[in-house]
Order: C-alpha cells, then structure tokens, then sequence
C-alpha cells in the first residue's frame, strides 16, 4: 500500500471553466490541453520511496447528501516510478474522493479518463474511463489552519 498526500491550494472556478470552455471552441484540443496544464490548483504526492507528485490542474468539490465529492484532475502521464509508459486513449487522469461530514471516506483514481466540461454550471465531469481505477480505502480530509484561525 502506499500513502497519498492532496494537497489543494485553492479551487477551479465556474469562470476558469467557462474559460477553458472557450479556448477549446475558439482554438482547438491543443491549446485547451495547453491552458489546462498551465492550472495549478495543487499537488498529489505519492508517498513511496522515491516520491512522485502529480500536479492537480482542476479541482472541484460537490455537496452530496452524506458530506461532499472532490474531483481532481490532471494531465495524464506517468506517476509510477517503476513505469516509463504511458498508455490509454484518453488525455486525463482523475481523483474521485467521497467523504461523510467528518471528512473520512474512500476514492478512486482513473488513470485513463476522459472529462467533459459544463461551462453552463461551471463545472467538469469525468464522462468515461479505460482502466480499472486504483483504490484507496481510507481517505481522511486534514485542513491545514491558515496564521490567525
């Protein structure tokens, strides 16, 4: 097993959205590959041995009845240390976490996914996956207290 650190530093916002929404109309895949990448909402550390950060390019959290869902997304590429490879037919990877009101939970990460965006509602979705997402059994949301709280 290996342990994961998330850390996000802030938010995608609706209009970050509807922004890249535009760019892929006005200017095609690539430049909207490239507007993505340049977002920079966090980090993913895979804690083993060597370390390996994935940089998260989209986040999102959505109430849910039991606490909340949070989505990060991210180019795909290779996060395994063992692995020079990559290989899939879809751009992105995802991180799907699921969390009660306490903050604990379970998530799934896709490796081979494709994302839709709805810059209507100002937000994205995962809209189909390649691989079997790995699993992580035990989530545990930590806020770090900003100087003053």
């Amino acid at each position: 097993m290996v342990n994961v650190q998330i850390e996000v530093e802030s938010w995608t916002t609706p209009e970050e959205i509807r922004q890249l929404q535009d760019v892929m109309n006005q200017a095609g895949i690539d430049a909207f590959l490239a507007a993505f990448k340049q977002m920079n909402k966090g980090t993913v550390r895979f804690m083993a041995s060597r370390g390996w950060n994935l940089p998260i390019h989209a986040a999102l959290t959505v109430p849910t009845e039991k606490g909340k869902k949070v989505l990060l997304f991210f180019n795909r590429q290779t996060w395994d240390p063992g692995s020079q490879i990559i290989r899939g037919r879809h751009f992105f990877m995802v991180i799907e976490l699921t969390l009660n009101k306490k903050g604990t939970g379970e998530g799934r990460f896709y490796e081979d996914a494709q994302i839709q965006l709805d810059s209507m509602q100002g937000k994205i979705e995962m809209e189909t996956y390649e691989s079997t997402p790995k699993i992580f059994p035990r989530v545990q949301e930590v806020v770090k207290k900003t100087p003053g709280s």
